[in-house]
């Protein structure tokens, strides 16, 4: 059974500026290494023998190391994006949704809707698409060999 954590003192209750006073950077590298191979801080904080919130406290209380968590999560995206692109050379599809949420803007859905007018009035945009619907049922009505439905 491992041994249970020790309680160390916060910074603010040190002095210390280091939101991880009294943590050996040991610890600090061990969380960022797991990280960096498996992006879950779960498994980080085990290696590195800490909670979940004392990460998430470092990461909140020191922006360097904020970023040096960033850079762990992109080194384990890109494990996990050569990893799929290998598997799809044989043929599989694991990891496809994995990276559309983790890199949208690289694999996520590209749908878009323009709700726009191109400055152009709302009557003008009515008049535009009434114009395209009479000359649709036009095209329809002389496909059927019938008379000009507009009268015309």
């Amino acid at each position: 059974m491992s041994e249970p954590e020790t309680i160390r003192p916060h910074a603010r209750d040190t002095g210390d500026a280091r939101p991880w006073a009294g943590v050996t950077d040991e610890k600090r590298v061990a969380f960022l290494v797991q990280l960096s191979n498996t992006a879950n801080v779960r498994r980080a904080c085990e290696a590195a023998g800490i909670s979940r919130p004392t990460a998430y406290r470092w990461r909140e209380a020191d922006p360097d190391f904020a970023e040096q968590w960033d850079a762990a999560l992109e080194c384990a995206h890109d494990l996990v994006e050569e990893g799929v692109f290998k598997s799809g050379l044989k043929g599989g599809e694991d990891g496809r949704f994995w990276l559309k949420s983790h890199r949208r803007d690289k694999y996520g859905d590209r749908a878009s809707l323009d709700l726009t007018s191109g400055g152009k009035s709302f009557a003008d945009v009515l008049a535009k698409l009434r114009v395209r619907k009479e000359a649709r049922a036009r095209k329809a009505q002389e496909a059927q060999g019938g008379a000009d439905p507009t009268g015309g």
